[in-house]
């Protein structure tokens, strides 16, 4: 009899750990929030509080003319690590990466890029989508707004033609994980 209680005991403090370890293990949280103007969608994972994930998409790309609809679509993943320059990876309208490596400083004091809807591209000599971003989750919070970082794309036009309803959006995530949609006077604070 004791022998069965002891095994019993022993049972149970085993399956009690393991769902301890799955709790603790599973701390990652996601939330996508959706902008209304442009259908685009932000999805931002955060880990023990920070942000360590955002991925930035447009599917449906029914808000728009017809004539932009097909390469309107774009998909960019940022991945934040313990270093300060985060990795990034931007995908076209067709779904080829067009950016894939760590994020650069330049001249500036955060990583920044622009990143092409054609892969190797060194000038705007194309109608499509062209997106900057920047990232300033490891500097000073309140010098930069607690934002974490910021997108802005645009469809690119030939100079001379720019009509009314040239696709264009904005998303800034801040380092507690919310996400704005088309903030331009935050978007203006913000270093270029």
């Amino acid at each position: 009899m004791k022998q069965m209680v002891k095994k019993l005991l022993l049972t149970s403090l085993a399956v009690m750990a393991g769902c301890f370890l799955i709790v603790t293990t599973a701390s990652a949280n996601t939330h996508t929030y959706k902008d209304k103007t442009t259908r685009a969608t932000v999805t931002v994972t955060k880990k023990k509080g920070k942000v360590t994930a955002i991925v930035y998409q447009l599917k449906d790309t029914s808000k728009f003319s017809k004539r932009y609809r097909k390469r309107t679509k774009f998909y960019t993943k940022m991945t934040i690590k313990k270093g300060s320059q985060p990795y990034l990876i931007r995908k076209n309208h067709k779904g080829t990466v067009t950016f894939n490596r760590k994020m650069s400083k330049w001249d500036s004091k955060y990583p920044t890029e622009q990143t092409n809807p054609v892969r190797g591209m060194t000038s705007d000599g194309t109608t499509a989508i062209f997106m900057n971003v920047s990232y300033f989750g490891k500097l000073k919070a309140k010098k930069y707004h607690n934002v974490a970082a910021h997108f802005s794309w645009w469809w690119n036009t030939l100079p001379g033609y720019l009509p009314k309803d040239n696709p264009d959006g904005d998303a800034i995530v801040l380092n507690n994980g919310k996400v704005l949609f088309e903030d331009y006077k935050l978007s203006k604070k913000l270093p270029d």
